[in-house]
């Protein structure tokens, strides 16, 4: 069975997981599933999925109530961002294990720029998960913090879940270190994810998950990387009028053929155009 990608959001990011979507659409050579994961999703959020959805030639998106997928899971305190939308990534194997096939994860924040058929052919033969080794510098002296005993620190941006017990094994590991509490988290679930089984992930190529960070890896072994998967990570918001991503006017070129407008004072999304843009 094709592997199929889910993402999960708050209220402010499901524009971009639309956005998102429209891209895999436009990268596709096949047909997949999408499933977003919404916490407090409403009739209007799904109409508004099914109006970006309805000129997709490829892609079919599913709608969820985050609430389908973490349950009971704990709040902890710490940094804003250490929300269930930020750990609900780790019981995707779990939620999905009854359909056999991998499941890709992508941040909210991330297109696609070229056909990916490569990552669905890689989470077809995979073994354990696989992500890609983040070499943002303050990262790289993170896991010295977090006593590491791993030699990457992996990005969860991109988590290739392959359709394997191992892999179930893993998050569930994740999930029950999240619920004993204890850890000295951070990056939220990537400090989870990295914690617990940094020496089961299984590399993944850059490309796959290509951030303005990644220039530093082009610089360190010299080795230019042609991006599939653009994440705009950190400051680097794309929706932001004062940001000046490189990939930026890409971003907000999906958007637009998706039928979303951006404020552009603001940067945030105000509404569903009446009428979808071109394709």
């Amino acid at each position: 069975m094709t592997p199929i990608f889910a993402t999960c959001c708050d209220s402010r990011y499901f524009p971009y997981a639309l956005t998102l979507a429209r891209s895999l659409d436009e990268q596709a050579q096949g047909g997949t599933d999408f499933h977003i994961f919404k916490t407090a999703l409403t009739d209007a959020d799904r109409a508004r999925a099914a109006s970006v959805a309805a000129r997709f030639r490829h892609l079919r998106i599913t709608t969820h109530d985050m609430a389908e997928l973490t349950g009971d899971i704990p709040r902890l305190t710490g940094m804003s961002y250490l929300t269930p939308e930020a750990y609900a990534r780790l019981y995707l194997p779990g939620f999905f294990k009854d359909l056999r096939t991998a499941v890709i994860y992508l941040d909210p924040d991330i297109i696609a720029i070229r056909p990916y058929a490569r990552l669905l052919e890689l989470a077809s033969t995979l073994e354990t998960p696989a992500a890609t080794p983040d070499y943002y510098i303050p990262l790289m002296a993170h896991r010295h913090y977090l006593r590491g005993r791993f030699e990457h620190y992996y990005n969860s941006g991109v988590l290739v879940m392959p359709d394997t017990d191992a892999c179930r094994r893993i998050f569930a590991d994740c999930v029950a270190a999240l619920r004993q509490g204890g850890l000295r988290l951070v990056y939220a679930d990537q400090d989870v994810l990295n914690h617990v089984a940094a020496d089961r992930i299984t590399p993944l190529g850059i490309e796959f998950n290509y951030s303005e960070n990644t220039t530093r890896y082009e610089r360190l072994f010299n080795e230019p990387v042609t991006p599939v998967l653009i994440h705009f990570t950190g400051g680097t918001k794309p929706w932001m009028w004062k940001n000046r991503s490189s990939h930026r006017g890409e971003f907000r070129a999906v958007a637009a053929r998706a039928g979303l407008s951006l404020n552009e004072r603001t940067g945030w999304f105000t509404h569903l155009r009446a009428k979808l843009g071109a394709r």
